[in-house]
């Protein structure tokens, strides 16, 4: 007897949920969230009501806009030549040159084969530019007898940048019988990036 008035109460409790969500005096839901599917389970007490549809968001279209990368310096178009070798540093370079004064200043572009592990310009490419420019300013200082690099010193100030314009400035120092000496500095526009020092021998000269 219990048993039957349980379920009995369970069906009637049921029934008047059904009956209060037919009612039109219930309060009102926003307008997505009624749906045709709602139904009411069996006597089991378990009201199931199917969740409403998302809304499809269109995606966008078409590749993202990118800016433009600045234009590449051109060393020739800006007065600076070619420097002619066809040993090491051509395979390193190509160097430029501009004449000043009695001799020349020397410049290079930093190209995607000049960089290290960390994407910079390898310390070794800035110690051969160096070597170079010291060495051909000394030259033509030393009215352009044979000589030899026989110390060079250089300090590293700052990263060099795939796309950059390294020239140097070079200056003699001391010049003696046998030996001279050198100093200069590597630079990006104002940006000092690196200094050396080096000293050069003049061959077939007794000290």
């Amino acid at each position: 007897m219990l048993a039957r008035v349980g379920a009995a109460h369970r069906c009637f409790s049921v029934t008047s949920l059904a009956a209060f969500v037919r009612s039109p005096s219930r309060v009102s839901l926003p307008e997505r969230t009624r749906s045709p599917q709602r139904r009411l389970a069996n006597c089991s007490g378990m009201l199931l009501i199917q969740p409403p549809a998302m809304p499809t968001i269109e995606q966008p279209t078409g590749q993202p806009a990118l800016s433009e990368k600045p234009a590449a310096f051109d060393p020739a178009a800006a007065g600076w030549e070619p420097y002619p070798d066809d040993g090491f540093i051509g395979l390193v370079g190509p160097f430029w040159m501009r004449r000043s004064g009695e001799g020349y200043r020397y410049a290079f572009l930093a190209e995607p084969k000049h960089h290290n592990r960390r994407g910079v310009v390898q310390g070794g490419m800035l110690m051969t530019f160096a070597d170079r420019s010291m060495g051909m300013t000394c030259w033509y200082a030393n009215e352009r007898r044979p000589q030899a690099t026989v110390q060079l010193n250089v300090q590293f100030i700052d990263a060099v940048q795939i796309g950059e314009f390294v020239e140097a400035r070079c200056r003699v120092v001391r010049r003696t019988r046998a030996l001279v000496f050198m100093s200069g500095e590597l630079v990006v526009g104002d940006r000092v990036v690196a200094t050396a020092t080096g000293v050069w021998k003049t061959l077939g000269v007794s000290p």
